[in-house]
């Protein structure tokens, strides 16, 4: 990921999923997280979006830059991991 990656916003809903599917995290961390992200104003809505920076600085207070980074890491590989299952999948679809 580059920082321009981490510039582009990216929708709630579609982070908050992103979390449930990460089963690097245990629930009680997941939990956790996310509890950090609604305390600093990042809701689960596909109404908002947020910069994976804005992600990362919010996590930072509680876990220190260097596990935040890693955290944010893991979500922004999960959303593009997601986007690519998505766009194979389209490309998959036949018409008949």
């Amino acid at each position: 990921m580059t920082g321009q990656d981490y510039e582009e916003r990216v929708r709630g809903d579609v982070i908050y999923a992103a979390l449930e599917r990460l089963s690097i995290f245990g629930n009680a961390l997941k939990d956790i997280v996310v509890k950090v992200l609604a305390a600093h104003g990042i809701v689960s809505d596909s109404n908002h979006a947020y910069s994976l920076n804005q992600i990362e600085s919010s996590l930072s207070d509680l876990f220190g830059q260097p596990t935040s980074h890693i955290i944010t890491e893991k979500i922004a590989k999960e959303i593009a991991s997601k986007a690519r299952d998505i766009s194979t999948s389209q490309e998959n679809v036949s018409f008949h």
